[in-house]
C-alpha cells in the first residue's frame, strides 16, 4: 500500500470512526451537565472582568473574546482563554485575559488526538505529523462550533450578572481562533436589556 492508499485507508476506516465518537462524547458531555457548563462559562466571565476592575482597566473593556489557541491544543494545553480588549482590539488593545474553565472539553479532545496517535502507528511511514495535525484542526473546529453554541445558550445567565452590567453599551462577545477569524455571539444593548428586565418584572409579578 503507498502512502496515498494509507492516507485515504487510515480516514477511512480509523478517523471516521473516532471523529464519531468524539462528537458523541461532547454530546453526551453536554446533554448530561448543561446546567454546570452554562455556570462555568457565566464563572469565566465574571472572573475575566474582575481580573480587569483589579487592574483599574475594567471601563475600557469594549470587545470579550472567548479564544481558541490551536497551538496551545497541539501541545496538549488547555486551549480557550477569555480576552478582554479595549477598542483598539489587537492593536495593543488587550487589557488581560483568563482561562476558560473547559476541563471537560480539553479532556475528551486530547483523548481523541491520543487514540488517532496510537492508530497512527499502524500506518509506518504514511501518517506523519502534518497528517495528524491537520486531522486535529478538524476536530477543534468542531470545538469551536460547540463552544459557539454553547455561549450563545450562556449569554442568558451572563446578562444577569453584575459584571455584565457595568459592561458600557455596545460591548461585543465573540468566538475567535487566535487573532483569526471570530463569530459574534452577542453585543450588549441597553434598551433591550432594560425591557427584558421591566417584562421579567411584570411576569414575576
Amino acid at each position: 500500500m503507498d502512502r496515498a492508499d494509507g492516507i485515504q485507508h487510515f480516514l477511512e476506516k480509523e478517523v471516521q470512526k473516532l471523529t464519531e465518537c468524539f462528537r458523541e462524547s461532547l454530546a453526551d458531555y453536554v446533554n448530561s451537565h448543561t446546567a454546570d457548563i452554562m455556570q462555568e462559562l457565566q464563572s469565566s466571565f465574571v472572573q475575566a472582568y474582575k481580573k480587569a476592575e483589579q487592574q483599574e482597566k475594567a471601563e475600557r473593556i469594549a470587545y470579550i473574546q472567548f479564544t481558541q489557541s490551536r497551538c496551545d491544543a497541539l501541545l496538549r494545553q488547555p486551549f480557550y482563554r477569555v480576552e478582554l480588549f479595549d477598542k483598539s482590539l489587537y492593536k495593543d488593545g488587550l487589557l488581560c485575559d483568563s482561562p476558560l474553565e473547559t476541563e471537560w472539553m480539553y479532556r475528551i479532545f486530547f483523548q481523541y488526538c491520543d487514540t488517532l496517535t496510537g492508530q497512527a502507528k499502524r500506518y509506518i511511514s504514511q501518517i506523519d505529523a502534518v497528517c495528524l495535525e491537520r486531522i486535529q484542526f478538524a476536530g477543534l473546529s468542531t470545538c469551536r462550533r460547540l463552544m459557539e453554541y454553547l455561549l450563545n445558550r450562556a449569554m442568558k445567565d451572563i446578562s444577569k450578572t453584575e459584571e455584565y452590567k457595568k459592561l458600557r453599551d455596545k460591548t461585543a462577545f465573540y468566538v475567535s481562533s487566535y487573532r483569526g477569524n471570530f463569530s459574534v455571539i452577542y453585543v450588549k444593548d441597553n434598551r433591550i436589556d432594560w425591557w427584558r428586565e421591566m417584562l421579567n418584572g411584570i411576569l414575576q409579578y
